[in-house]
């Protein structure tokens, strides 16, 4: 055979070869990929959820449940559906905003301009029917009756 069409034998003949040396090396690493254990995802930690009273207190449908949280169990507003009153451990405190109770601010005068500035009381307990003046960044809101 003739040295010049030689060498380009062997090239080519090498190159085969190589890539067949990196084919058989790549399914060594799949095959050894594929036996690995997968690493567990962590579970992540629940964020605590803050629930007020009023949701505490409405997720109480029956009066043992409720009594077993300190609570009175009533039919309240013009329809004298049964439910749960929680009281508010806050009751009476002073207030000038409802971030401030556990339930709302209501002024402690009967008869409050809305818009003027007032402090009033935390509510007594999460019975909300009846008319009040909810009081919101030390001003008087426009008095609410709820039936």
């Amino acid at each position: 055979m003739n040295k010049i069409l030689l060498v380009p034998l062997i090239f080519i003949a090498f190159l085969i070869l190589q890539g067949c040396s990196a084919y058989e090396s790549d399914t060594d690493n799949v095959a050894h990929l594929s036996t690995a254990k997968p690493t567990p995802t962590p579970t992540p930690t629940p964020i605590p959820t803050i629930q007020s009273l009023e949701e505490r207190a409405n997720g109480l449908t029956s009066q043992g449940a409720c009594e077993a949280e300190g609570g009175q169990w009533q039919e309240v507003g013009k329809l004298q559906r049964e439910a749960c009153i929680l009281p508010a451990k806050d009751a009476g405190q002073p207030c000038t905003d409802g971030s401030q109770c556990e339930v709302a601010c209501i002024a402690v005068q009967r008869r409050i301009e809305a818009g003027s500035k007032a402090t009033g009381q935390c509510q007594q307990s999460t019975q909300r029917f009846g008319c009040r003046t909810y009081i919101k960044d030390g001003v008087a809101e426009p008095t609410l009756c709820i039936d």
